[in-house]
């Protein structure tokens, strides 16, 4: 009998491709796990769609619109969006295998389920964990975003069977904070790296790029009363997941000498889709400088943007975590890693200004392994690897 590999509702959430509610709000964000678009083109991946399936939050307090929603989404919606998605996504919707039935899915079939708008809400209101426990295949929940709502995901997640993890760091291996939160969970974790846009590519002459750091990445701030981050809260004592972003932006004319930062506070998480910080050309800027970082999430997870600015030549620096030893980058030889702190990370710039000889090799190195490992056929091979570990 023929194994499948199946995705689990991707038209709910940004990973794999555009929500149809991200393309009528045109949304400038873009899918962190586009290169799972082509598996399902080729048709080695297929869907299901089951549970809470819908990728609008919209919420009614009046009891006949709710009624009324209720039977639009179950009955008629539920057909509709994933092929709006396969469409507004560019796939063929004759060329993909659709699922709308649970007792399609077989004993050996692998079953692939991101926790982010999944598996984050309680599973008293949540059709998708029991719906998930009752299916009987193999089942890889990838902990992106799982920073938010730690505690749902991880309640959520010990009532599904033969479930395993994957992510792009290995946290059980590499992170306090999962293991914290997640210290049921006694299987292999898995890890891959992420895939890189075509985009982002070597363009500018090294030693002709400005001598400074560039500072990426959003940052938002929460209140401390906020549910969506009250573990982070909790563990870290902060109201942002991304430390170093915060402390680079609210620092950058103090350090201006060694930064430039283009990193940029998100006040409204409803508008974070629209944010400016996505207009500018992130490829022509990783271009001009011999140096950028990132920032991890908080509970250990690693930046997509650090795997692009590599495949653009600039040196990254990263924090002192096996995330990167993992893929094989050393530090000194690939990257430059910090110890967290801003006097460190500045303590490191202000030395490769002065060493361009050992940042340009660096360079070279990194930019070697980023285009090896970090593109969609070396992923799609160890995502393949996995399936049949599992």
């Amino acid at each position: 009998m023929k194994k499948n590999f199946y995705i689990f509702n991707p038209q709910i959430h940004s990973m794999v491709g555009r929500t149809l509610f991200d393309f009528l709000k045109n949304s400038k964000i873009y899918p962190k796990y586009s290169f799972l678009k082509k598996l399902i083109k080729d048709g080695d991946l297929s869907i299901l769609i089951a549970g809470d399936y819908t990728s609008n939050q919209k919420k009614f307090s009046n009891i006949y619109l709710k009624k009324l929603y209720f039977f639009f989404e179950t009955y008629i919606f539920k057909y509709i969006e994933i092929y709006l998605w396969l469409i507004i996504n560019k796939i063929n919707p004759f060329n993909v295998k659709i699922s709308f039935n649970i007792s399609n899915i077989k004993k050996d079939d692998t079953l692939l389920i991101f926790s982010n708008l999944n598996l984050d809400q309680d599973y008293r209101v949540s059709k998708n964990v029991s719906i998930l426990s009752s299916i009987d295949c193999k089942k890889i929940v990838h902990l992106s975003h799982y920073i938010f709502k730690t505690k749902i995901i991880s309640d959520n997640c010990k009532k599904i069977n033969r479930m395993y993890f994957i992510a792009e760091n290995n946290l059980k291996k590499n992170s306090k904070y999962f293991n914290y939160y997640f210290n049921f969970y006694e299987k292999q974790f898995f890890n891959i790296p992420y895939s890189v846009r075509k985009k982002f590519i070597y363009k500018n002459n090294f030693k002709l790029r400005k001598n400074k750091c560039l500072s990426l990445g959003s940052f938002q701030l929460y209140k401390k009363n906020n549910p969506d981050i009250k573990e982070i809260n909790e563990f870290y004592n902060s109201d942002t997941i991304h430390k170093i972003r915060k402390e680079i932006y609210f620092n950058k004319e103090k350090f201006k000498n060694y930064f430039k930062c283009l990193s940029e506070p998100i006040y409204k998480t409803e508008t974070y889709f629209k944010a400016k910080y996505y207009d500018f050309d992130i490829v022509e800027q990783l271009n001009s400088y011999k140096m950028f970082i990132v920032g991890e999430e908080y509970g250990d997870s690693p930046g997509v943007l650090f795997a692009e600015g590599m495949k653009t030549g600039s040196v990254y620096l990263g924090y002192n975590n096996d995330i990167y030893k993992d893929l094989g980058m050393i530090d000194g030889v690939h990257y430059i890693s910090h110890n967290n702190t801003l006097e460190d990370i500045v303590d490191k710039i202000i030395f490769y200004q002065s060493n361009i000889d050992k940042l340009e090799n660096i360079s070279r190195n990194g930019l070697d392994l980023a285009v090896e490992k970090f593109n969609e056929t070396y992923v799609t091979n160890e995502l393949k690897k996995i399936i049949n570990l599992v």
